[in-house]
């Protein structure tokens, strides 16, 4: 009997990046809903067990190697299918448990990654046609992050059966990790049409057409998901994720409760309310969810993103810097982590670790064209305005509707001190690439006042400063005043920043 699993794989989660060198100067950005992408994985398979030494530790991955019984003292309440991999949560005597898995299995059912490598290429190696021992050395080579060699072996599973929805829903996850998301789709669709009622497909063939933007397809792939299985929270926390990308500020919100009622455990459904209700300018109740987040789980790196995030909405900048600091101890390669922290050192003037942060935040994601911006702007305010520049034109290139990127780079030309950049005529062209559904705030009009008086506008800049004033926070205030000040007497604005 063949069987398929998941273990939940979190690949981009927590608050993203302020795009923008600082608040007065560039439009805030709604945050983007990039904020948990969650991956389904299944392997399965069986074997006999053979005897070997048995050294796992409670936390460590392992897999299932012989379909087995689940029991309570004697009472069998569960099946473990064979080829299953999951954490080991707890070992007494010759007795373990897994994750997700209710009740106890036995220790010779169960390998190591390594040892079950061994085991699953043995049995390949005795018959190239067992096609199950192919699907799951393929996922174990995925949790190894091995994803040529998974997705070979899982070429070779399909090309031993065809008709297993499971191994076509695998080979997905291993395509999706590999950013080949259209392939990905395919792989998914196919594994739909061979099972209809797969709802772990659905919810993948969602999380690719998310990935890909195509935010109506995952939208409605995930309800799919949800009509088959309204008791799984992540089916929530994901549709909420991709209606907040929509601009369903509603939707979002009712889909992030709803996870919540299902299990009251979890950090995410909070971390998504708390992106929300930054969106919707209430920073005193995201702070309070983000904190709710981090009491949950103290560890969780995305809750502590979040939480830093709002703390610098507020301008509490140390505090901000702390929890991206401990964020990204407890994820290192957490590129939006890095970005963050970048932009509160741009904040606190510390521009040289602010390079560092926002460099290695385009290391670990180099095709994010937020990050560039924000780079962008620790370079103009270390004084390397050719640096800043190609970072503004390589946003441009990964991403030319980025409103942030259009904004910044009308900011540079109409305010750059360096007058082989200067170029207040295409400022003007710059910004008029704006939509026009976009609304602009109060530092969206402090770029549109600079913008006019580069080109000598200065009653219409002095209109569009007064106005950013007026809505500006206390502490951005003082800038604005001293830019209203010199278009009332006739000048434009020629520093890169303040």
């Amino acid at each position: 009997m063949t069987r398929w699993r998941w273990r939940w794989l979190s690949i981009g989660c927590g608050m993203p990046a302020t795009i923008g060198k600082s608040e007065d100067q560039v439009h805030a950005p709604r945050q983007s809903h990039r904020f948990i992408i969650m991956v389904a994985l299944a392997a399965w398979g069986w074997c006999l067990v053979d005897a070997c030494a048995w050294s796992q530790r409670v936390g460590e991955l392992v897999v299932v190697v012989e379909t087995v019984d689940a029991k309570i003292k004697k009472d069998v309440v569960g099946r473990v299918a064979a080829g299953t991999i999951q954490k080991l949560t707890a070992i007494e005597g010759t007795w373990c448990s897994i994750e997700g898995t209710r009740g106890w299995i036995s220790k010779s059912a169960v390998k190591s990654l390594r040892d079950g490598y061994q085991h699953y290429s043995g049995r390949i190696n005795k018959d190239r046609a067992d096609f199950e021992a192919w699907a799951t050395r393929g996922m174990i080579q995925f949790e190894f992050g091995q994803l040529d060699a998974a997705f070979v072996d899982l070429n070779e599973a399909i090309k031993a059966n065809s008709r297993v929805a499971a191994i076509w829903h695998n080979r997905g996850i291993v395509l999706h990790a590999m950013s080949r998301y259209t392939m990905a789709v395919d792989d998914f669709t196919e594994a739909v049409r061979l099972n209809s009622s797969y709802t772990r497909a659905y919810h993948s063939r969602g999380l690719a057409y998310y990935s890909m933007g195509e935010l109506d397809k995952a939208i409605l792939d995930y309800t799919r998901a949800i009509r088959l299985d309204d008791k799984e929270p992540w089916f929530f926390i994901n549709r909420g994720s991709a209606y907040h990308a929509a601009g369903k500020l509603l939707e979002a919100t009712q889909d992030y409760m709803a996870a919540r009622k299902l299990n009251v455990k979890l950090a995410e459904p909070l971390i998504g309310l708390a992106n929300v209700l930054l969106d919707q300018g209430q920073l005193d109740r995201a702070l309070a969810a983000a904190e709710e987040a981090v009491a949950l789980n103290p560890r969780h790196a995305a809750a502590l993103n979040v939480r830093g995030w709002v703390l610098f909405k507020q301008y509490q900048l140390t505090n901000a810097l702390r929890d991206f600091d401990a964020a990204i101890q407890q994820a290192s390669d957490f590129s939006l982590a890095h970005n963050n922290r970048g932009v509160a050192l741009t904040e606190l003037k510390r521009w040289d670790e602010a390079l560092v942060s926002l460099s290695r935040s385009i290391e670990l994601s180099p095709q994010t064209a937020a990050t560039y911006v924000n780079r962008a702007h620790a370079y103009l305010a270390a004084g390397r305005n050719s640096e800043a520049w190609a970072d503004l034109q390589r946003a441009a290139e990964l991403d030319q509707q980025l409103v942030e990127g259009i904004i910044s780079r009308a900011w540079f030309l109409a305010t750059t001190a360096d007058d082989a950049l200067y170029n207040p005529q295409r400022a003007a062209d710059v910004w008029s690439q704006l939509p026009e559904s976009f609304t602009l705030d109060w530092s969206g009009w402090d770029v549109q006042g600079a913008v006019l008086a580069a080109q000598g506008k200065f009653s219409e800049a002095v209109a569009a400063a007064e106005r950013a004033l007026s809505a500006a926070p206390t502490h951005r205030q003082a800038a604005i005043e001293q830019r209203l000040e010199l278009y009332r007497k006739g000048h434009p604005f020629r520093f890169s920043l303040e």
